[in-house]
């Protein structure tokens, strides 16, 4: 590396980028992300690089927008795709039993405790896998 680990994080304290820290140092993204992924000292070194460039940028949001001159819809994208944030969360019903009937949901959950009553019983050792499981049991007349 041609560069000190101070300059470095002199850079990140810009707000600079992992792309623009790759830049100064002259190597590719790829390279970047192998070193970071083998060398803990590097790690180290990035991991409080990006935590000092989020605190530029929390900085440049906190004060710009109050600031008349800076214009806060163009910097929301910014934060937005640098760290994640999002206008609001949306949630899908992911519930796949919410269309069916009555019957359909009972009969569902009889088939699934049934199945887990096998289990049960075959974790217990009462039935080994060669017997039949039957719904009822039978009884001597």
């Amino acid at each position: 590396m041609s560069i000190s680990p101070e300059v470095i994080i002199e850079l990140y304290k810009e707000g600079r980028s992992d792309t623009e820290i790759c830049r100064a140092i002259g190597i590719t993204k790829r390279q970047f992300q192998k070193e970071y992924d083998r060398n803990s000292a590097w790690r180290a070194l990035v991991d409080m690089g990006r935590d000092f460039a989020e605190a530029w940028w929390d900085e440049q949001w906190r004060t710009g927008v109050r600031n008349k001159d800076v214009n806060p819809n163009i910097l929301k994208p910014v934060m937005q795709q640098r760290y994640g944030w999002a206008d609001k969360t949306e949630s899908k019903n992911a519930n796949i039993n919410a269309e069916l009937t009555r019957e359909q949901i009972v009969e569902r959950l009889s088939q699934q405790l049934a199945l887990t009553e096998e289990q049960v019983r075959l974790i217990a050792g009462q039935v080994t896998q060669e017997e039949p499981i039957s719904d009822q049991e039978e009884t001597d007349d």
